[in-house]
């Protein structure tokens, strides 16, 4: 709980347009087999105007990627 407390500030909401826009990303590259959830992370990241974090070479031709191992 006390970890949790101290880091619920840091959420940031997800609106139905992110997740719309992470849909359609999931279906877009569904050969690609890239999980729901990073398709989420990359919509919200790039709605924000940030580098999408990721270690998955499955982003490697997107926009405003940055590879962390």
């Amino acid at each position: 709980d006390t970890t949790f407390d101290s880091l619920v500030k840091y959420v940031i909401p997800i609106d139905n347009a992110t997740i719309k826009r992470a849909n359609m990303l999931k279906f877009k590259f569904k050969k690609r087999k890239i999980s729901y959830i990073d398709c989420v992370g990359y919509e919200l990241a790039r709605s924000r105007g940030l580098l999408f974090l990721t270690g998955d070479q499955q982003f490697a031709d997107l926009p405003n990627v940055a590879f962390v191992k």
